[in-house]
């Protein structure tokens, strides 16, 4: 079963294949859900100050940039059934949890990127694990 914490890495769809998605906050109650807070991984430029590379994570193999623009809030429970669906359109795939210092990295970078969304810093700074 899913457990939302900070670091859950699995694989969403895109027109072009699968790409890497964070959960960086803790689960936080919204009305009658729970919501998290979820960053992708890229390839094509996006905030060349916030990037990973190999080593940061297994599914990592080259430098990867932060899509901050891309963040998405999402219920705990549609992350649940996209894990469970076998529609390959709308499957998402579990990979292994990030280390506490990725999650640290992509978290300062959301409250310090000129690409990030109001809304996303928002809920950061109500859900995310602040730094050591």
């Amino acid at each position: 079963m899913f457990i939302p914490y900070p670091g859950v890495a699995f694989l969403i769809p895109s027109s072009g294949g699968y790409h890497l998605h964070f959960v960086i906050s803790q689960p936080l109650r919204c009305g009658e859900s729970e919501k998290v807070l979820v960053v992708g991984i890229t390839s094509t430029v996006v905030d060349r100050d916030f990037t990973l590379d190999r080593g940061d994570h297994e599914f990592i193999t080259h430098k990867s940039y932060i899509n901050y623009r891309d963040a998405q809030i999402l219920t705990v429970e549609k992350i649940r059934q996209n894990l469970d669906t076998m529609d390959k359109g709308k499957k998402f795939i579990l990979k292994s949890t990030a280390s506490q210092e990725v999650v640290k990295h992509i978290c300062r970078g959301l409250r310090e990127s000129r690409f990030s969304r109001p809304q996303h810093r928002k809920f950061c700074k109500k859900a995310c694990p602040r730094k050591a």
